[in-house]
């Protein structure tokens, strides 16, 4: 991997995503035209024309949002592995960088779902004994390459690791 390279989620995760934004949108599009050929066959006076233009326009607009949402939230986060640190970047309005020294990282572990392994993604877990918690990047491509480039990162010969005993 390239040094600053930002790795971001997983494109199949993205895929699925936008995708089942997609049925959702169509299955409340389809709820809203049952409801207003429900209304037009009760009651006569119903414009069913101006009813149907304002449910596609709305539905439109609620898809177009959606999808919108998820493409920049899924540009706007991931992860930049350095010799140094590795970085989280995310947001999409009010961005924000978190760093993390390898100093600091004691564990690193990968978790994968049986639909992770078949699209080759995961969890990455990074213990932070400093933070007294797991740092978690879910949806990561690639976990255990990442996870063993990482790993290999953490074992420099000349960096000090932090260390608490009990």
């Amino acid at each position: 991997m390239k040094e600053h390279q930002l790795v971001r989620r997983s494109t199949a995760v993205l895929l699925f995503k936008v995708v089942l934004a997609e049925l959702l949108a169509e299955i409340i599009y389809l709820s809203i035209g049952a409801l207003i050929s429900f209304a037009a066959a009760n009651n006569p006076t119903v414009n069913v024309d101006s009813l149907r233009i304002a449910t596609n326009l709305m539905m439109t607009m609620i898809a177009v949002g959606l999808f919108a949402t998820i493409i920049l939230n899924w540009v706007n986060e991931g992860i930049t592995i350095d010799d140094e640190e590795i970085a989280h970047k995310r947001g999409v309005l009010k961005s924000s960088v978190s760093t993390y020294p390898y100093t600091n990282i004691q564990r690193v572990t990968v978790e994968q779902s049986v639909i992770g392994k078949l699209f080759n993604f995961g969890t990455i877990n990074l213990y932070t004994p400093l933070l007294g918690q797991d740092l978690v990047f879910h949806e990561m491509p690639n976990p255990h390459e990442l996870a063993a480039e990482i790993k290999q990162k953490l074992n420099k010969p000349d960096r000090e690791q932090f260390l608490i005993r009990r």
